[in-house]
């Protein structure tokens, strides 16, 4: 199955008005859209037994919606009809929590058909104007892909360059992904129902906390479909986890930022067999949008619905199909050296490779967006090295990090 770049779309209006992505319409929008449909992007627990006092003993997970102050109960053979609108409930409560265990449910079809082009898709998504257009590109291109296929990778930019903006116009979209603030395990555990998990900050990650993460990294990294959590106060005990559709993003500043502040960056925290699960990129520049604060969020999703349609349709589609779908051979493949991270770093860049030549128009764009990925690639590592000098020797209090310059190159 091959791209069509020139999709032609019957629209009003030729692309998404300035205020389309911001926060405000984009929660808007999901409000309207999702209005009493519970997706995987409403788990707020991991599976547990509740012992209810009227209704006894059931294993499932919490849902909850920012819009309805009610929090449900939904059983674990359920939690695979999601999305789905609840049609009955029961109040009942477990310890000092009142919540609504779900009797009825009806489930609920999102659109998966390809409305777009994988450029209409990159070209509209957050058309904000940036210092560096061309790494906002292919910024864009990975948080596109992190939703429809798997990758597993690290990018390194300054404050302001805009990471957190393409990741939650995909979440406020689709409602798979998580933008995980503060990481810490429980966190990740009722999160990995979401196809995308993006991680912003992993400084303060607890003793038993960095133990589980660096154990779902090493697997999950790996591309390994199931991931078995390890804890050291499992006696024997062991939880799995299918991680088999699932996106890693990690979101870094850069390594003098965490020098300033005395604080540990993802580098010093996991050893060198999770460093080299996740590729690394380092982009540069920053948003120059100027955003409109006063502004009526209605009339806004208003005009741009259709688009917010089509890119939920088309991203569901690619989602779907993403293992039958060829790239475009444009005659352009030079030998790229990942050192010993090898065959992982490669395969995130290969399939970024391919949607990449789903965007081009030509064999010349084609080439400047991938030997740009792949600079940005080699600026990673050396904005990984540079504070440590020609030798890089450190070890942390947990005994978790221990690398040299040798390791990296």
């Amino acid at each position: 199955m091959t791209e069509e770049n020139n999709l032609t779309l019957d629209l009003s209006i030729p692309s998404p008005t300035t205020q389309a992505f911001h926060n405000n319409s984009l929660t808007r929008f999901n409000e309207l859209l999702y209005d009493g449909i519970f997706t995987v992007g409403n788990i707020t627990s991991k599976e547990q037994l509740y012992d209810f006092k009227n209704e006894g003993k059931h294993i499932g997970y919490r849902l909850e919606k920012a819009s309805d102050r009610k929090v449900y109960f939904i059983k674990s053979k359920d939690v695979d009809k999601l999305p789905l609108k609840i049609t009955k409930t029961i109040r009942d409560s477990f310890r000092t929590d009142v919540l609504h265990l779900v009797k009825g449910v009806k489930t609920v079809n999102i659109p998966s058909s390809k409305d777009a082009s994988f450029r209409n898709i990159i070209e509209w998504l957050c058309n904000f104007k940036h210092t560096n257009p061309l790494h906002w590109k292919l910024y864009k291109i990975i948080g596109v892909v992190s939703a429809i296929d798997r990758i597993n990778y690290r990018v390194i930019t300054n404050a302001g360059f805009g990471k957190d903006s393409v990741v939650d116009a995909i979440t406020e979209l689709v409602n798979q992904t998580a933008n995980i603030y503060g990481a810490t395990f429980a966190k990740l555990e009722y999160n990995l129902k979401n196809n995308f998990l993006f991680f912003n900050e992993m400084g303060n990650l607890s003793k038993d906390d960095k133990f589980n993460m660096q154990s779902f990294l090493l697997d999950s990294g790996a591309y390994r479909n199931k991931y078995m959590k390890r804890s050291r106060k499992s006696n024997g005990t062991k939880e799995v986890y299918d991680v088999s559709n699932t996106t890693i993003g990690i979101a870094s500043n850069p390594l003098s930022y965490y020098r300033s502040k005395k604080q540990q960056s993802f580098i010093d925290m996991f050893t060198q067999a999770v460093i080299n699960r996740f590729l690394p990129f380092r982009f540069e520049g920053e948003l120059t949008h100027e955003f409109e604060t006063n502004f009526n969020a209605d009339n806004v999703v208003s005009k741009n619905k259709n688009f917010y349609k089509k890119i939920i349709s088309t991203l569901n589609w690619y989602r779907d199909n993403n293992m039958i779908i060829d790239g475009v051979d444009w005659h352009y493949n030079p030998t790229r050296d990942f050192g010993r991270a090898g065959s992982r770093y490669s395969r995130t860049y290969n399939v970024l490779s391919k949607y990449i030549s789903l965007y081009a128009e030509s064999k010349e764009e084609y080439k400047q967006l991938v030997d740009e990925l792949y600079k940005s690639y080699k600026r990673a590592l050396k904005e990984d090295a540079k504070d440590y000098g020609d030798e890089i020797n450190y070890e942390d209090k947990e005994g978790l990090a221990k690398y040299t310059m040798e390791n990296i190159i």
